[in-house]
């Protein structure tokens, strides 16, 4: 098995290293020097105009510090969709409905298993496809997958066939012989989710006595698991006023990063609305992890935990406290629904985003389509790559990075898909009264 596979792409290629589990994006020029090396230059600018001879010189010494040449490189031959990725990067996959927990903000409003699940054989079918087409990650959720006994058994199956496999997990069902399994299994990241910073914050929206049990938990994962972990923050208004001490909790708990993002009235969270934050408490959060991942980055004794928060223009220095950019930086695609990634749940529904809840914006079942057919031909998934946002949105200095935003939240406010985020940073938004998608 050669470390790297080129996939082909309309603005080149995508270069997968499956040591580092890590896409590189490569350009025309990038590919064409892969495939016909240490030809004259003009060979190189008949292709790319706009090259240079320092251009070729810099591909050439990175190719040579990463190991990229013909001989470390198997092809994928693939055929290249003008406009959009000739496959996704990543799967989200939830793995089963099952689980233990009752939480108020669940989007997949989980709970029970349900009859209709995938058996084992079909969920590595999906993996087979996966990597048949060049997509090489996968996240899984649920539901609880560490609450289903056939989920080592999967991880084992992805890991022999080259796919990389991310968690989330509450962490409570984890033992001993788990994380022993799972870090031998070199499962790279486990998420844990973390919504409250004690027993009091955690527990009103996971119930009585989960945040003791999590919490011991987690430190047998972290005894005997030697990937990162994760803690896995959903911002609520039951904890977004309290955003150091969830950070403090998780290094106490020795983790490795704290991701925020924030509820999405989907699932439980429709009938518990109070736990979505106003606009403004949004924007002051993120003004406030600015402000905080500063501090953290200046700290020597704060190294060794990272903060990774969601898009977003500002930042922070002593000198001249919150600044906002002007623009974010370009992620190329925003929001990464139906572009970059799409979702299968429990019973193998593919939707660009399986926040919207069973039957809405679905492009049927994995059992019934192939993955390549409905990356290609899904009429949902070609729908989510049209959205263009709110005309209001195009002059806009962030609108290369967030091309309009969540589409969830747009349709909950305005009723439109394309319809203007109602944390926009920019935009205020007067939500309507949305009851259903």
């Amino acid at each position: 098995m050669l470390r790297y596979i080129l996939r082909n792409e309309f603005f080149g290629g995508l270069l997968y290293d499956r040591t580092t589990m890590q896409y590189i994006h490569l350009d025309h020029l990038s590919v064409a020097m892969l495939a016909n090396p240490e030809k004259p230059f003009a060979f190189y600018a008949a292709i790319d105009p706009t090259a240079e001879p320092s251009d070729v010189d810099y591909i050439t010494s990175f190719f040579h510090e990463m190991g990229i040449s013909s001989e470390t490189v198997e092809s994928l031959n693939n055929e290249v969709v003008e406009g959009s990725l000739s496959a996704p990067t990543r799967v989200f996959f939830d793995y089963t409905y099952y689980c233990p927990e009752k939480c108020k903000h669940c989007f997949t409003n989980s709970g029970y298993k349900r009859e209709q699940e995938l058996s084992f054989e079909q969920k590595t079918a999906i993996v087979d496809q996966l990597v048949e087409i060049g997509c090489y990650r996968i996240s899984v959720a649920g539901g609880e997958p560490l609450a289903d006994k056939t989920f080592i058994s999967f991880v084992r199956y992805c890991k022999e066939k080259g796919v990389d496999v991310s968690l989330s997990t509450s962490g409570i069902p984890s033992t001993k012989s788990l994380a022993h399994e799972l870090s031998a299994l070199d499962v790279r990241t486990i998420n844990i989710s973390l919504d409250g910073w004690d027993a009091a914050s955690y527990d009103c929206v996971r119930g009585e006595g989960r945040f003791d049990l999590m919490r011991k938990r987690v430190a047998t994962l972290r005894k005997h698991y030697r990937g990162k972990l994760a803690a896995k923050v959903t911002l609520m208004t039951t904890n977004i006023h309290n955003l150091r001490d969830i950070i403090h909790t998780a290094r106490e708990m020795e983790l490795d990063v704290v991701k925020f993002n924030c509820v999405r009235e989907a699932g439980r969270a429709e009938d518990n609305s109070s736990l979505v934050p106003s606009r403004a408490e949004y924007i002051e959060a993120m003004q406030e992890l600015a402000k905080i991942k500063y501090e953290y980055e200046q700290d020597e004794s704060s190294l060794g935990i990272t903060l990774s928060l969601p898009v977003n223009p500002y930042s922070y220095s002593e000198e001249g406290g919150i600044q906002s950019t002007s623009s974010i930086e370009s992620l190329g695609f925003g929001c990464y629904a139906g572009k970059e990634s799409f979702c299968i749940s429990p019973i193998g529904e593919i939707q660009p985003c399986s926040a919207f809840g069973p039957g809405n914006y679905s492009d049927g079942l994995v059992t019934e389509h192939s993955i390549q057919e409905v990356w290609r031909e899904g009429n949902a998934l070609n729908a989510f790559r049209a959205l263009t946002g709110d005309e209001s949105c195009h002059e806009c200095p962030s609108y290369s990075a967030c091309k309009g935003g969540c589409h969830l939240r747009s349709l909950y406010a305005t009723g439109k898909l394309d319809g203007l985020d109602p944390y926009c940073f920019e935009h205020d938004v007067q939500p309507i009264a949305i009851t259903t998608v």
